[in-house]
């Protein structure tokens, strides 16, 4: 008759291990053999959850206010402007506000917003390279504000609902995008999905300005291909396109050291001996 050994300090050490907190990532700690843990990504499911649906309503409703002006008023030349067209007020100007990368970016930033709210965890390649694209535009939009618009705007007489529109599409939509991707971050982005990022603003600029020379219209000073001519708007175009590797790399650098798995790894667990053999 084989007799099993249920000494209390043998059953101690080979019960599996409570879960607990991590408080470094605010995760529940799935435990492994050993004593040591990792990070359990659901325990994020709630904060993450919260901060897109905060991400798609602060960048719909920036977009909002911002098709609502246009329809209401008519649309103005900036100061050496070297065009003439103009919009509103009407539908006219509002789906011309679709061609701001600003009202794009935050329209991308929202629909992964609410994918991501349905299921935080994007299974798909599409989906992932999607957030990342999405991400980078945003940080792109708010970056140029914040170093090439803002300066021009800033002491200037607009009414509240402009300031309110702009800071939404332009301030808090990119620092929600930020937190909801650092709050919920499961694996670092593939360098497949950083070298992706340039495509969308590359297009974006290819259609802006083939658009342009046809109705003799630009959203941006900076692309004004009739006051400053080609050779300028490519060397502006290059200056902003230099963001991007930064982005890309910063989003990198970053998922590497908030994902989960790359923080600790999970070990195999060890093979159980019998007791009869020890």
């Amino acid at each position: 008759m084989t007799i099993v050994d249920t000494h209390p300090a043998e059953t101690a050490r080979t019960a599996p291990a409570p879960a607990r907190r991590d408080t470094a990532l605010g995760r529940a700690a799935v435990p492994r053999p050993g004593g040591a843990s990792v990070p359990d990504p659901t325990g994020n499911a709630v904060p993450a959850r919260v901060l897109h649906a905060l991400t798609a309503l602060s960048a719909l409703a920036g977009v909002a206010l911002d098709l609502w002006a246009a329809y209401s008023t008519r649309s103005w030349l900036p100061a050496g402007a070297g065009f003439s067209t103009t919009f509103g007020p009407g539908w006219d100007g509002s789906l011309n506000r679709l061609a701001y990368f600003t009202t794009q970016s935050n329209l991308l930033v929202a629909a992964v917003s609410l994918a991501l709210l349905v299921r935080p965890d994007p299974r798909t390649a599409l989906l992932r390279a999607l957030r990342v694209s999405a991400l980078t535009s945003i940080l792109l939009t708010g970056l140029v504000y914040a170093m090439v618009l803002a300066g021009p705007s800033l002491g200037g007489d607009f009414p509240v609902h402009v300031i309110v529109q702009t800071t939404l599409e332009h301030v808090l939509t990119p620092l929600f995008a930020v937190a909801a991707w650092m709050v919920s971050v499961r694996r670092p982005p593939s360098w497949r999905e950083l070298a992706l990022t340039p495509v969308l603003p590359a297009l974006y600029l290819m259609a802006t300005l083939a658009r342009g020379a046809l109705i003799d219209w630009y959203p941006y000073t900076f692309v004004d291909v009739p006051a400053l001519g080609y050779a300028q708007v490519t060397r502006n175009a290059a200056l902003v396109a230099v963001l991007l590797p930064v982005i890309a790399a910063t989003l990198g650098l970053l998922g590497r050291a908030l994902a989960p798995g790359r923080r600790d790894p999970v070990a195999p667990a060890p093979p159980q001996i019998p007791d009869e053999e020890r």
